[in-house]
């Protein structure tokens, strides 16, 4: 008997709450749900949107849906918006919203999809977006505006959705240390309240903005007030990464980077496809994410990104990760797969996920989906070039992170030459592919010792052509560099001394020769030269014309030499590192002498900033045009690391297209 009790208990129990959800149902008129509307067949669907080629796409619950959401099409004739159902029983479109301008898709049309996408188990709504993107793509989509139920586009200036598609001149903000708080990670709504006037010399970049996130233009969004700030466009510096989510304009350029990983949480899905599509911007020439805030809204919020979701400890070991990918690859595609192989090892996504991903790539590819074009890889000249840093005073996290994050887009071997008895902390978490090697060279005096270290640490198996060694405060100028012959030494022009008259280095206003340690320098220097073994005076005569001429006093912080050469010049500095200690401006052009002679040199044009030039951005601005490199931009300060983060975004550019 208490069992049928219960039984009658329960019966009722479900009568009251078919009742409630049908009336609730019947009283909610704006619900994409109602017995009395019709339902769109596929075929009338699929003919729907023709000609369009600018989409929103967003999901929908039975919560989120109403008209609101499609009021858009009332003011915004040129998109379609294709609404991806998250439930496919009883779902129709109610009659008055059957516009040729929409295409809802259930559970069981995406499942009808001729994509290869499709074969696999639709696991959450993220999986049936990315079959909505394939679709919208094949049915000519070339702008995808990416939203979810939650953010419903306001106009600016009375328009919906406004769109800059074309490569223009935006503002890019430079970023302290003090900034990035240590990282690479940037919240953009920070900088539409700063004062950025002292960059005047460097306002803007030409690029592309082939992500648009605009960040003022939502309701209901889950977000704090802004105050308003005036109408400001600008685009990340290449370099740091900065999160977008919902609400965000995609160009044709950046399709590809609609994939939504599946084995991620669902609240960090969107953010950190946003990282790892920020990872291959570098692959594309002139592309670009931009921000936009708008003059005046009279509603709506803007989103904050300051929390966990986009700032977690997760995401900045992502970040990490993803900082260090490399760009020697020929097709972009290739670059994806790559990258996402990468992201399974590590851990940062499931194994299925590079399935999927395969499938998406795939697909993209059989409806027609142009990726986008990767300069001639062959041609650039730092492809099997090994880079050696000369950290002189000592090196930070910062400073190491920063200067990796750029070269190693180009260089494939790197390594860390860190002046003192054991490698700093600094270089505790640098990728297993860089090398830290210590070295004596009491900062910077006797950098012989570090030359001779990079040429010893090539890596067979990187196929390394020469070797390239640099301060960790210059700004090399990799376009100028890669119109030098590869196949010879690259340095500064020495000085001309005759070594029969010693005198004659004193007649030089130098002031190394003019104080007690010049003297003693120019006495160990006099005494090498005389204790040379008789091949290599007989060589320096046939190459510079010794004892009459004699090449002595020059800046060497920045040296290139072919792998041909390496072994000679090795072998004289290992030489001259047995005898004494000497300054290193001093004694290496005599070693570059005997190494080679003057058919294998190419000399560099002077990028050296002495004095108040070094806080000169103007000549800074000229230099950077007409000089190899420029010396020194310390990335310890606020100043040099500003204005070599400006130059390096221009120069990862130029290389990529040299």
């Amino acid at each position: 008997m208490s069992l049928m009790k219960y039984m009658v208990f329960a019966v009722l129990i479900v009568t009251v709450l078919i009742i409630f959800y049908g009336c609730t149902l019947l009283s909610t008129p704006n619900l994409l749900y109602s017995s009395t509307t019709v339902k769109v067949e596929w075929q009338e669907k699929s003919m729907n949107c023709h000609g369009l080629t600018k989409w929103v796409i967003t999901t929908s619950s039975r919560s989120r849906i109403t008209s609101e959401m499609i009021s858009i099409l009332d003011t915004t004739q040129d998109w379609c918006l294709l609404i991806i159902g998250t439930y496919s029983k009883l779902w129709t479109v109610p009659m008055e919203l059957n516009s040729s301008h929409l295409i809802y898709l259930y559970h069981t049309d995406l499942k009808a999809l001729p994509y290869m996408l499709v074969n696999y188990t639709l696991l959450r709504p993220s999986n049936w977006k990315n079959i909505g993107y394939l679709f919208a793509i094949e049915k000519g989509a070339q702008i995808i505006y990416d939203m979810d139920e939650s953010n419903i586009p306001l106009p600016i200036n009375g328009v919906y959705l406004p769109v800059e598609g074309s490569k223009q001149q935006y503002e890019s903000p430079q970023l302290s240390e003090q900034q990035l708080k240590g990282k690479l990670l940037w919240k953009p709504l920070s900088y539409f309240q700063g004062d950025h006037s002292f960059l005047a010399q460097f306002p803007t970049e030409s690029c592309l903005p082939i992500v648009q996130q605009h960040v003022a233009v939502l309701k209901y969004a889950y977000s704090k007030a802004f105050g308003k700030a005036g109408h400001k466009k600008i685009v990340t510096p290449k370099g740091i990464f900065a999160p977008y989510s919902g609400a965000t304009i995609h160009l044709y350029e950046a399709l590809w980077s609609l994939f939504l990983p599946t084995t991620v949480k669902a609240n960090i899905a969107a953010v950190w496809r946003s990282y790892i599509a920020q990872s291959l911007f570098y692959l594309i020439p002139d592309a670009c994410l931009m921000f936009i805030h708008p003059a005046s809204l009279t509603t709506g919020m803007v989103i904050d990104i300051d929390d966990d979701v986009y700032f977690s400890e997760e995401s900045f070991k992502l970040v990490e990760m993803l900082k260090y990918f490399p760009m020697t690859f020929d097709l972009f595609v290739d670059a994806l797969l790559q990258l996402y192989q990468n992201l399974v090892v590590k851990g940062f996504v499931g194994e299925i996920d590079y399935i999927y991903m395969s499938a998406w790539v795939n697909d993209l590819k059989r409806i027609g989906y142009s990726f986008p074009k990767l300069p001639d890889k062959s041609k650039l000249w730092t492809r099997n070039v090994q880079l050696c840093i000369m950290f002189n005073w000592g090196a930070t996290e910062y400073t190491i992170r920063t200067l990796l994050a750029y070269y190693m887009r180009y260089f494939t071997s790197v390594v860390l030459l860190l002046d003192g008895e054991s490698p700093s902390a600094a270089v505790k978490d640098i990728p297993t592919a860089v090398r830290a090697i210590s070295v004596r060279t009491k900062n910077g005096w006797f950098q012989q010792y570090a030359v001779w270290e990079c040429l010893q640490n090539g890596n067979e198996n990187e196929n390394i052509t020469s070797y390239l060694y640099i301060p960790d405060d210059m700004f090399i100028n990799i376009t100028q560099l890669g119109t030098l012959p590869s196949s010879k030494m690259w340095f500064n022009q020495p000085s001309v001394y005759n070594f029969s008259n010693i005198h004659t280095f004193l007649t030089d206003d130098w002031w190394w020769w003019h104080n007690p340690n010049g003297t003693m320098f120019l006495q160990k220097f006099v005494s090498i030269v005389n204790d040379l073994p008789y091949e290599w005076k007989k060589i320096l005569s046939q190459n510079i014309g010794f004892p009459n001429r004699i090449h002595s006093r020059a800046v060497v912080d920045s040296l290139h030499v072919p792998c041909g050469l390496s072994k000679a010049l090795s072998d004289v500095l290992l030489y001259f590192m047995s005898k004494t200690d000497i300054f290193c401006e001093i004694i290496i052009p005599l070693a570059l002498d005997i190494a080679a002679g003057p058919q294998d040199h190419a000399y560099l044009v002077d990028g050296n900033l002495w004095l108040e030039d070094r806080l000169n951005p103007t000549l800074i601005a000229e230099y950077s045009k007409t000089r190899h490199y420029i010396h020194p931009l310390k990335l310890t300060t606020r100043f040099g690391s500003d204005i070599w983060c400006i130059l390096m975004n221009e120069q990862l550019k130029k290389a990529l297209l040299y």
